[in-house]
């Protein structure tokens, strides 16, 4: 959860540092905003206002909602939905079981892909990922139990980026190597 609003708030910034600075080109790429060109002031208005008008659009998904992965996205919705940081962390279990499974489809995929002597490679390294994974957990608990109720929430989101950026991680390896064959 802490990742989705640093995100938002660094797009945020990046819009208004693009209506500062005067861009004429806003892109998108992974969530962040990159600024192109300086425009002469017609063509800066024009765009602020083209840009303000489709994030006015209630209707329209935004830019962050756009690239949401549906994990990501079903966690967000089941938070929005609770006031208890109990149940709010249950949401985030949750996330965190479907980014395991998504780590073991991954792994399943990548054995396809991949000779026995690769794939085994792949399966130490999914090892020696676990140790590191439990290591931060038990640092990231250190920190965290000290806290309080609310730091619970962080904590557990925490440990669900942790286990995200690895099926993540190995999505994009078995797509690499599906390009490859």
């Amino acid at each position: 959860m802490y990742n989705y609003y640093m995100k938002k708030l660094t797009v945020t910034l990046l819009i208004i540092s693009a209506f500062v600075c005067g861009c004429t080109q806003i892109r998108t790429a992974d969530n962040t905003l990159s600024q192109i060109a300086p425009a002469n002031s017609t063509q800066q208005t024009a765009n602020q206002e083209n840009v303000l008008s489709t994030r006015e659009q209630p209707n329209n998904k935004t830019e962050e909602e756009e690239f949401l992965h549906p994990i990501d996205k079903a966690e967000r919705d089941c938070i929005s939905k609770l006031d208890a940081t109990v149940a709010m962390n249950e949401c985030s279990y949750k996330a965190m079981d479907a980014w395991y499974k998504e780590i073991d489809k991954y792994l399943e995929k990548l054995k396809t892909v991949t000779t026995e002597e690769d794939f085994a490679d792949i399966l130490k390294s999914q090892e020696n990922w676990k140790k590191f994974k439990d290591s931060e957990f038990e640092a990231v608990s250190i920190i965290m139990d000290k806290q309080g109720t609310m730091f619970q929430n962080s904590k557990v989101g925490m440990q669900s980026g942790l286990i995200k950026q690895r099926a993540l991680f190995l999505k994009e390896f078995y797509e690499i190597l599906s390009l490859k064959n």
